[in-house]
């Protein structure tokens, strides 16, 4: 599911409404279960470096989801991506030095740290 910021994950989505879907953050970043159990959330909104043990540059992954804002715009990052998720492969260009590079998602994702009793959908998810 490609979402913009993400889904509450205390209401049921039937009764969620775009409010939720372009701003909740906290909620759904530190909810230590996934919101479906067989499907990933892609989200953007939240730029990855901002969660608790995320480099700029690397995507972020929770319980079920995976935030690939890795802001471009921010003279921190400049990182842009891209998640091919047929092949699990991650392309990024960096808007300040020009660099791209192609990566196997597992070398760029970390885990955010909200709760330590998860272990991230990644893994199960992976070819």
């Amino acid at each position: 599911m490609l979402v913009h910021a993400g889904v509450h994950p205390n209401i049921p989505l039937k009764d969620q409404n775009s409010n939720h879907f372009c701003w909740v953050r906290q909620e759904f970043h530190a909810s230590p279960y996934p919101f479906f159990k067989d499907k990933l959330i892609i989200t953007g909104h939240t730029i990855t470096f901002t969660l608790p043990g995320v480099a700029p540059g690397q995507i972020a992954q929770g319980a079920g989801w995976l935030g690939i804002d890795t802001g471009a715009y921010h003279p921190r990052s400049g990182w842009l991506t891209g998640l091919d998720t047929k092949n699990w492969l991650v392309y990024q260009v960096n808007t300040i030095t020009k660099v791209t590079r192609q990566k196997p998602l597992a070398e760029l994702a970390a885990t955010v740290n909200y709760q330590q009793d998860h272990q991230p959908l990644l893994r199960t998810l992976a070819p």
